[in-house]
């Protein structure tokens, strides 16, 4: 048998490849239980007996690998495999092993011949380029794709007795700033705003996105109501106290807060996003500078325009009958309510030739518009996407209008008797000519349901305008079921959970809760406080309601920022500058004078805090204290 002689040269070139490719040659002698290391140059580096056993007690290799190392020795696999070493300075370093069997024919034993690399340098790349697409590339926190998986993964196997919180955060006229100082210090804004929010939101089940350009995602996971609006009263203050030594620069932003609850399930990113966004835009309606917390997960349903399921062609079964018969036969033989809406309108928009139909809510007082649902015939655009404001004048027009069906029809070449801005509203998205049919809930209106051509102007026929105002009142009862159902389902969906001021729970959910506890207790002592502001009318008529609403929020952010005990505690704004506090009692009854005297010096300096900023002002705090006891 021929032997390859290998000459000093060749000897150097393979030493330099297995030194540039950090690659360590070793054998192992199964019968001896003993491994051989070598070095580059073919000499034995180290010789390691009884080896299994060095394996469990002396080796580096990470303890989690040692067993896998083992089972590579005996098994003999030749797939590579990977494992961790833990070097003296407690660094991680990663190893590919690979083994080939061999018998050595002149004294038959077997023999395991293998092959070391080091491939820290390579997951070290790979955990930068896994990193990279997972993070945002100015700021280091999550991206908004990476950060949508990991909230959707907290959101499906949260513990249900955890509550948790989403704020969604953007700077106030940013593009100015840009346009004034220059990209490169708008970068610097980002950045000292980021710094900020891993201060404030350090958890690490705590997830920061940047959503894009100037916009945030904040996720507070197992977080109480009152420390979320505490964190965001801590975040909006520590904003505004943001300074740059290169110029003059200050800046602010606009908050919109969704809180999901304990014991409620079932909801994504994309519905908890929706919800922050419209009350983010509520927020910027406001005046910007300020947060705005969503009132209620279902007052705000995220508009869905893309029903996949629905995509099919319609059942032949939906064109026999007259639309009010296909209306009836829809609710009552699809179980869900959202599928039959969006089946109807697929209907009745098909069958009839229309471009839109969209369910409009009205919120009266608020002077708003919004849509729940919404259908267009392929290529239309989309309208009522966000909140929109009415005036009340243009309201009245179109209300008393209505026939006695309760439709209106609009063209769009005769709308003089209403302002432009109703003109824009009312014939959105290329309407032509728009059907309204009102809709109502126990004789209170809700909203409306428009049926829109684009195309060209229509006119429509009294039997045609009758069996729409016939659908849409049949859509409006089966609303009405649907909000009473989910009112029994969730226990008060309808209602408003937060307000959306200050953050704080609504007055009707505390008016439960406390209710709750107060029927139920047999041993502790409570206190009731109940705090207003003296004349404050007059107040929001010197200062402007912009200046009072933020009078208001200071306030909650003084008594929240001294509560220590959070147990058992509820803090409510009944209605305007009137507060409400349930809390166990920490005083006897014959200790009253403490807890006066307490509550009283706290009034004393936020008054004084307000005469500072509102000299021409007199700030004045009323507050009654009622001690509950089990009797």
């Amino acid at each position: 048998m021929e032997i390859l002689q290998v000459n000093e040269d060749q000897q150097k070139k393979l030493a330099t490849v297995l030194k540039n490719f950090r690659i360590q040659l070793f054998e192992y002698i199964v019968d001896e239980d003993k491994l051989v290391v070598y070095d580059d140059k073919f000499h034995i580096k180290r010789t390691v007996t009884d080896y299994m056993e060095y394996i469990d007690h002396k080796s580096k290799i990470h303890p989690d690998d040692r067993e896998k190392v083992k089972q590579l020795y005996m098994e003999v696999k030749e797939d590579p495999v990977e494992i961790r070493e833990i070097e003296k300075d407690g660094t991680i370093s990663h190893t590919l092993l690979e083994l080939t069997k061999f018998v050595d024919e002149a004294t038959g034993k077997t023999i395991l011949v293998g092959n070391a690399k080091d491939i820290t340098e390579q997951k070290e790349h790979e955990k930068m380029l896994k990193e990279q697409a997972m993070k945002d590339s100015l700021t280091g926190i999550y991206n908004q794709m990476y950060g949508k998986m990991l909230i959707n993964r907290h959101l499906n196997s949260k513990n249900p007795f955890e509550a948790c919180g989403m704020i969604l955060l953007d700077i106030d006229y940013f593009k100015a700033v840009n346009d004034h100082y220059g990209h490169l210090f708008g970068d610097k804004i980002i950045l000292s705003l980021t710094d900020l929010l891993k201060k404030l939101f350090s958890d690490k089940n705590n997830v920061l996105v940047r959503a894009g350009g100037d916009e945030f995602v904040i996720f507070i996971a197992n977080i109480s109501n009152i420390e979320l609006v505490r964190k965001n009263v801590q975040l909006m203050q520590n904003i505004r106290n943001i300074s740059f030594e290169d110029n003059d620069c200050r800046f602010t932003c606009s908050a919109g807060v969704c809180y999901l609850p304990e014991n409620i399930s079932g909801y994504s990113y994309d519905q908890l996003f929706e919800n922050a966004d419209i009350a983010l835009y509520k927020a910027k309606e406001r005046g910007r500078n300020c947060y705005v917390y969503c009132d209620s997960l279902q007052h705000f349903t995220m508009m869905s325009t893309e029903h996949e399921e629905y995509e099919e062609e319609l059942d032949a079964r939906y064109f026999q009958n007259d639309i009010v018969a296909t209306a009836f036969e829809i609710f009552e033989k699809t179980s869900n309510f959202d599928a039959a809406v969006n089946l109807l309108m697929r209907v009745i928009g098909t069958r009839v030739g229309l471009d839109r139909i969209t369910v409009i809510r009205a919120d009266i007082k608020n002077q708003e518009v919004y849509s729940d649902y919404q259908w267009n015939k392929k290529g239309i655009p989309k309208v009522l996407k966000k909140i929109d404001k009415f005036d009340k004048k243009d309201f009245l027009t179109l209300f008393n209008n209505y026939g006695e069906n309760g439709i209106i029809v609009l063209q769009y070449d005769d709308m003089e008797e209403y302002s432009p801005g109703a003109q824009k509203l009312l014939m959105q998205g290329d309407a032509k000519t728009v059907v309204y049919a009102a809709m109502y809930c126990e004789g209170r209106y809700t909203g409306a349901i428009s049926y829109v051509v684009c195309k060209e102007k229509r006119n429509w026929s009294n039997e045609m305008l009758k069996q729409i105002s016939e659908v849409t009142k049949i859509i409006s009862t089966h609303f009405a079921k649907n909000e009473i159902m989910n009112h029994a389902y969730q226990g008060a969906v309808t209602r408003m959970e937060h307000d959306t001021l200050t953050g704080l729970i609504s007055f009707e959910r505390f008016h439960e809760e406390i209710e709750r506890i107060i029927l139920s207790n047999k041993t502790n002592n409570y206190l009731m406080i109940y705090t207003d502001f003296e004349n404050f009318k007059y107040f929001n008529y010197k200062y402007g309601y912009t200046v009072g609403d933020q009078l208001l929020k200071d306030f909650c952010s003084s008594i929240i920022g001294k509560i220590v005990d959070k147990h058992n505690l509820y803090f409510t704004r009944v209605i305007s500058d009137q507060f409400l506090m349930f809390c166990p009692a920490r005083y006897e009854k014959d200790e009253y004078e403490k807890l006066i005297e307490e509550i009283e010096q706290k009034n004393i300096d936020f008054m004084l805090r307000q005469k500072e900023r509102f000299p021409q002002s007199n700030v004045t705090l009323r507050t009654g204290v009622y001690y509950v006891t089990p009797e």
